[in-house]
């Protein structure tokens, strides 16, 4: 059996990554390794291993435009528990996912992708045939390594995942599958910049294989600067004595609130009556720091 200090060893000699214990589990660093790698964490739980990757997706950023009232959860017509559920079931495509004139670009992150995969196959193909090839290459890669990888799709941020017996070799053989195939599936190799994203057409041809590397790699990079951007509020928050609730990001001698959305930051002063702006994820992490100093110093955006 491998103890937590060889695990990282091993961690480190066969991906460059930089880890840290955590009682019993290895966990990569965000902020010297990225925020996306093909080794998030590996647990140790008696003679096994439970290896993960980072997600290779955030659904969030996988979207589709259509009339509201075509939404598979207009006025509640889906029963899914979570925190849109409300709002859809009232019909406020407006609150839920920021609809204008009558239109929404729905997100996929609003549906199951275990439960709903029909759905997602017929609104989202381009979302079905990235998981579809993924699938593709785990089959390869297993193959090749002789390893068990699978995919999880629980949540809206699919992650793949192994089981190994609590030895050297099967963990190294693991380890180099899960760097063979993270990047061919999401087009991240190594730690990237993201300091500033261009702008990106997102204008693929739905069935076109070939960009969905250069497409999920835009998302890849999106979802990179909303990582540390909560790390970015965490800390803030940390040195100006503020409070973290769920999405809400409080500095109580500042009298602001910032809100953490899935795609966006939001801000608001004297107990939400002032709005302060409003930053994406999608122009790179310069964007949001330029935006958290600016609100901080009480300048609006």
């Amino acid at each position: 059996m491998l103890n937590p200090e060889k695990i990282k060893e091993v961690l480190m000699e066969c991906t460059g990554l930089e880890a840290e214990i955590t009682e019993n589990t290895v966990k990569v660093i965000p902020s010297l390794s990225g925020y996306l790698t093909p080794v998030s964490s590996i647990e140790i739980a008696g003679d096994n291993l439970f290896v993960h990757s980072s997600p290779i997706t955030n659904t969030e950023w996988w979207q589709a435009v259509m009339p509201t009232s075509l939404c598979p959860r207009f006025m509640g017509i889906m029963d899914i528990k979570d925190d849109f559920t409300q709002s859809c079931a009232g019909g406020k495509c407006e609150e839920a996912c920021q609809a204008e004139d009558d239109f929404v670009e729905l997100r996929a992150s609003r549906l199951r992708l275990k439960d709903d995969e029909e759905i997602i196959s017929k609104r989202f193909p381009r979302l079905h045939l990235f998981l579809a090839r993924t699938r593709r290459l785990l089959e390869e890669t297993n193959s090749t390594y002789n390893t068990n990888i699978e995919l999880d799709v629980d949540s809206c941020f699919p992650f793949l995942c192994a089981s190994v017996a609590s030895d050297e070799e099967a963990l190294r053989s693991t380890l180099e599958a899960f760097k063979s195939i993270y990047p061919e599936i999401t087009g991240v190799r190594g730690k990237v910049d993201t300091a500033e994203i261009p702008p990106t057409d997102l204008d693929f041809d739905p069935m076109d294989e070939e960009s969905l590397v250069d497409e999920a790699r835009y998302y890849a990079l999106v979802e990179m600067v909303r990582c540390e951007s909560k790390d970015l509020l965490a800390k803030l928050m940390s040195n100006k004595g503020g409070t973290i609730e769920e999405k809400y990001y409080v500095i109580e001698a500042e009298k602001l609130r910032y809100i953490l959305y899935p795609n966006r930051i939001e801000a608001y002063r004297n107990d939400n009556e002032l709005y302060m702006g409003t930053v994406y994820f999608n122009k790179g992490i310069n964007e949001v720091k330029n935006y958290l100093v600016t609100i901080l110093g009480g300048g609006r955006w």
